[in-house]
């Protein structure tokens, strides 16, 4: 008969027995297996929901906020028959290590269910770090049903952005800045060495302007006295 809208595969066995007469019938040729396929996608076919495909910005969280959680939408098309298991893989160009209470598991859709949700754990974390970009993604499904052909559909993006600072924060503390004295008898100078601090991050070069103004009495200015080293940049 034809099939309906959809169909899952089903496997019947055509038997013969007598009715009657003298006969046997042959123990190794008296059944035969007839196996229909499949019609559509009964199980469903999987990918993110149109919401969850949009790029998350998320930021991490302090030790005293915990892991902050992110809640993505997964849902299946066609079918709903049966139950499907769908697994899932945080990836990423960098070391990932600790990012997420978990980087790869898996989530449950009921039968007669279309939707479930992946929830991702993002941990504090007190490391000045680069921003990062990550990718969710669905790798594979049990219980008959396929994940989407198209690869866009199966998988999302996440970014964290630069937290702590990463490329430095940049001081004077007045306990490393000094004159010294330079030379002797009547050749004497002094020399102001001023010391830049780089706290936090230190990641990339730097380049830091400075600039050292005011007056040491009413006529002479201290860029008088310093000269082309009153303005500059230390790398």
């Amino acid at each position: 008969l034809p099939h309906g809208e959809v169909e899952v595969e089903e496997t019947f066995v055509i038997e013969l027995s007598i009715l009657s007469g003298e006969m046997d019938v042959d123990p190794h040729a008296g059944s035969v297996t007839l196996k229909i396929e499949k019609f559509g996608d009964p199980n469903g076919i999987v990918q993110f929901t149109a919401d969850a495909l949009r790029e998350r910005v998320i930021n991490e969280s302090t030790e005293a906020e915990g892991p902050r959680n992110l809640s993505l939408l997964i849902t299946r098309r066609e079918g709903v028959v049966g139950n499907i298991t769908v697994h899932w893989q945080v990836q990423s160009d960098s070391d990932i290590t600790g990012d997420f209470l978990a980087s790869s598991g898996s989530v449950m859709i009921p039968e007669g269910q279309r939707e479930a949700a992946i929830t991702l754990s993002l941990m504090p974390d007190t490391v000045p770090e680069l921003e990062e970009l990550y990718i969710l993604q669905l790798t594979s499904v049990e219980g008959g049903a396929t994940l989407d052909a198209n690869p866009n559909l199966t998988r999302t993006h996440i970014r964290v952005p630069a937290n702590d600072d990463p490329h430095g924060m940049f001081f004077l503390n007045p306990l490393q800045q000094s004159v010294v004295v330079v030379g002797s008898g009547s050749m004497v100078s002094r020399a102001l060495i001023v010391n830049v601090t780089r706290l936090a991050g230190l990641f990339g070069n730097a380049s830091v302007g400075y600039k050292i103004s005011g007056r040491v009495d009413e006529v002479m200015d201290i860029q008088e006295i310093l000269g082309g080293r009153a303005e500059g940049r230390l790398l």
